[in-house]
């Protein structure tokens, strides 16, 4: 099975500006996340609900916008259904400003919480102790200085390692409630 094509950050932004959804990107993929990773009954509507609730169903730039982020969603559950290396968080493009990333990957982290708090699991029932760790460790990322962030190769570095880090963190989250709830069923 082929994935759907990854869209453009940039333009997948334009889409929800002009649908007027308030969260960019990032923050909309991190919610899909959480709301995956929490195991949430029927993600993609409840996704579409938290993110096109005050849209027209006439409008022109809504209806593009929910097209564009049901292809995300696809993707990211392929991603995340079909082994591999799984999750690829949507952020911007390497060549954008680091400070931009950065914020960035710390809306993501707001959006995965989020989502992640909208599915209800107590992580101290669902989650060992090293999934609780790493679902702290992202939402410590929620504070993350992106505005302050250096411009250096150290800098550049440093990010995608906390990148990386925040996409295996979801996907142990992933696993560990995947696990508990076959566990109690």
């Amino acid at each position: 099975m082929t994935l759907p094509a990854t869209p453009s950050y940039e333009r997948t932004a334009r889409q929800m500006a002009g649908a007027g959804i308030d969260a960019g990107p990032a923050e909309a993929h991190g919610l899909a996340c959480g709301l995956v990773c929490g195991g949430v009954e029927n993600a993609s509507a409840r996704w579409e609900a938290e993110l096109l609730e005050a849209s027209d169903a006439g409008d022109v730039l809504a209806t593009e916008c929910r097209r564009a982020l049901k292809g995300l969603l696809e993707r990211t559950l392929d991603e995340m259904d079909g082994g591999g290396m799984g999750l690829s968080l949507f952020l911007p493009d390497d060549e954008r400003p680091l400070a931009e990333r950065a914020t960035a990957l710390r809306e993501w982290c707001e959006g995965f919480l989020y989502g992640f708090g909208l599915s209800g699991i107590a992580p101290q029932r669902a989650l060992s102790v090293e999934g609780r760790e790493a679902l702290r460790d992202v939402g410590e990322l929620t504070r993350l200085d992106a505005e302050n962030v250096g411009h250096d190769e150290d800098e550049e570095e440093a990010l995608t390692e906390i990148a990386e880090f925040v996409r295996i963190a979801a996907m142990l989250i992933r696993e560990e409630v995947l696990r508990h709830r076959e566990a109690h069923r």
